[in-house]
């Protein structure tokens, strides 16, 4: 009897709604496309703001991670690595440096090889970055920074190798500033030297300064890898011989000291990589738990990723599969996939997905928080299960910005499917009424202005109608 009575008072509301106002049928999903799309769209709770996946991966924890793709194996043939050193990210391509087989290659964001970059006179790169229409590439077999243009051709070369102000001993690793500046980690002359991009004050080669002669008072023992922080001209420096991070600004003069990783909890690290989000969030390739630890800017421990099964159950390849080896990967993972071996090169990209160099494992490997994208991409191939893992992990991450589309949408789906758990698809169905009826109100008082939510829901509320008394 409860159930007949649930059953009729949805039917007549449905009824009720539908008398009042005519619908349309409609086949696609504008509101969800416009998410997806990063558009500005009106929602629940915050109705004139955009929905910015980057700042909400950013607020995610270590253990919020997916493993989601994994591009190369080892090998010296064309998109197979020997171990690589650095990624780097530069729209829709990533940059490969391949320390082993000495070359950079280029791929696209969805691991599809491009080519080998053809680099004259490059012998040993450690790592690469592009600088507006430059490239930057670390040799440490010089040592010396070379800096190529688009058309690969060699423009000029900083420093010699040697242990005098402007000459390297071994570099590792560099950025270079909004202006030009190279700064190039030394771990073996302990130290960071700049140069520059012109040569200034009359001097014979591109070199600027160095640190410590600028301020010798900061020590650096072992210098391993750098980040550059664009929103606050900062320099990020990872000091492995002493387990810290320390922040210059961008004329070099010390600024502050990250605390040790780890250091209330007593917890030994030898950090190696870092990388930096939009947030200033600081990720950093740790060789001791041969993770990388996600901690905030003022050194608050945000969990670790590149753990045992850190990815979603829907990817796990079976063990009785033989599985063959692959050079993209995005499903058939298993647990031992997420572990890393040496990550010696890290890159954010702008929607907070992380970018590793899995030195051990000769491969390259994507971690991402993409809820959204992945519950869009499982509802637009009906995968409906998926799709409300993912969204429910939305909501429990952002619960500001409700789906409301994803939940309109569902109540047809819940109530349009012939299943015995009436009482839980009935409510699905009354929350989607619930964001229905707060849009609805809003819309009369003019603070919310989206007729077509309006319309959308009515033509949902029509299915149910339509699918429920075929039974």
């Amino acid at each position: 009897m409860f159930r007949g009575f649930l059953q009729n008072a949805v039917f007549k509301l449905v009824l009720s709604l539908t008398v009042l106002i005519g619908v349309q049928a409609e086949s696609q999903f504008p509101l969800l496309e416009a998410r997806y799309q990063k558009k500005i769209v009106n929602q629940e709770i915050i109705p004139d703001s955009k929905y910015l996946e980057g700042k909400d991966t950013f607020r995610s924890r270590g253990s919020e991670y997916e493993l989601e793709r994994i591009v190369g194996q080892r090998g010296n043939q064309p998109s197979q690595f020997l171990l690589p050193t650095h990624v780097e990210l530069d729209g829709d391509f990533i940059y490969v440096t391949d320390y082993g087989n000495r070359r950079i290659q280029k791929f696209t964001t969805m691991g599809e090889f491009v080519e080998i970059l053809p680099l004259p006179g490059l012998l040993e790169p450690v790592q690469f970055q592009v600088h507006k229409d430059q490239y930057f590439v670390v040799d440490a077999a010089c040592p010396c920074v070379r800096v190529y243009n688009k058309q690969y051709e060699p423009v000029f070369v900083m420093g010699e190798a040697g242990v005098a102000p402007g000459q390297l001993n071994h570099p590792n690793s560099l950025v270079v500033d909004l202006r030009g500046m190279a700064w190039v980690a030394d771990d073996k002359n302990n130290r960071v030297e700049v140069f520059s991009l012109d040569k200034m004050f009359n001097r014979e080669s591109h070199y600027f300064m160095n640190i410590d002669e600028y301020q010798p008072e900061v020590v650096l023992q072992a210098p391993r890898s750098m980040a550059w922080w664009p929103q606050q001209k900062e320099y990020f420096v990872v000091d492995s011989g002493t387990t810290k991070i320390l922040v210059f600004d961008q004329d070099g003069n010390f600024i502050r000291e990250i605390i040790r990783v780890g250091a209330e909890s007593n917890r030994v690290v030898m950090p190696q990589a870092l990388a930096l989000d939009d947030e200033g969030n600081l990720y950093i390739g740790d060789q001791i738990s041969q993770r990388v630890l996600k901690i905030s800017g003022s050194g608050a421990e945000m969990g670790e990723i590149g753990y045992v099964s850190q990815f979603s159950e829907h990817l796990k390849h079976s063990a009785q599969e033989e599985r063959k080896p692959e050079q993209v990967r995005n499903s058939g993972f298993v647990p031992n996939d997420s572990i890393l071996n040496f990550p010696l090169g890290l890159a954010v990209s702008p929607t907070g997905g992380l970018w590793v160099a899995d030195w051990g494992n000769n491969q390259v490997k994507l971690f991402t928080v993409d809820y959204f994208r992945k519950g869009f991409e499982a509802y637009r191939t009906q995968q409906f299960s998926l799709a409300i893992q993912y969204f429910n992990r939305c909501d429990v991450r952002n619960p500001g910005y409700h789906l409301v589309e994803f939940y309109l949408s569902m109540c047809h789906y819940y109530l349009g499917e012939l299943e015995a758990d009436f009482e839980k698809r009935l409510e699905w169905f009354q929350k989607a009424r619930g964001y229905f009826e707060s849009l609805y109100l809003k819309s009369k008082v003019g603070s919310f202005n989206d007729a077509w939510i309006e319309k959308k829901a009515l033509f949902y509320l029509a299915k149910v109608k339509a699918v429920s008394t075929e039974r």
